[in-house]
Order: C-alpha cells, then sequence, then structure tokens
C-alpha cells in the first residue's frame, strides 16, 4: 500500500506497532516527524532491503541515499511464505 503525503493537506499515517514501513521523500527539504510508542532500542530493529524484488514497491523516483543500515539489510528470507 502506499499513501502521497503533502504538507498543505494535513494528513498523517499511524501505523500499528510491528509493521514494516518504509517512505521516499518526493521533494527537497521534505521533514519528517517519526513517532514512538517506546525508547529506541537498536538490538530490537529488523529491516528487509528496500529493493528487493520479492516485495515489488514501485518507488516513485530512484531509490538513492539511502543509509549504511538501509543498504545493509537484507533481501527476504527465500523461505518467507508472509505473514498469517
Amino acid at each position: 500500500h502506499a499513501e502521497e503525503l503533502c504538507a498543505h493537506d494535513g494528513r498523517m499515517m499511524v501505523l500499528p506497532e510491528g509493521v514494516a514501513h518504509g517512505f521516499q521523500a518526493l521533494a527537497p527539504d521534505t521533514e519528517l516527524l517519526y513517532l514512538h510508542t517506546a525508547f529506541h532500542e537498536p538490538s530490537s530493529e529488523g529491516g528487509v532491503h528496500c529493493q528487493d524484488a520479492r516485495l515489488g514497491i514501485p518507488w516513485p523516483l530512484p531509490v538513492r541515499g539511502l543509509s549504511p543500515r538501509d543498504l545493509a539489510h537484507p533481501p527476504l528470507a527465500s523461505d518467507f511464505a508472509g505473514v498469517k
């Protein structure tokens, strides 16, 4: 699922805990306010590489400027059958 958010309409997204998510800024000088329900715990982080072909994400712009952490995310495990 994808949503485009912009400053002029005041919309936002709330994601349930544990939901995989990603975002792409479509304009320069974009600001993101990212709120959490708990203190940051790096050992609890996980991720999947955003360009994994199995995800099939149609990013609107070429993917660039990923952090070293995001670049290091692995693809989905070959035996991943989805969430049940």
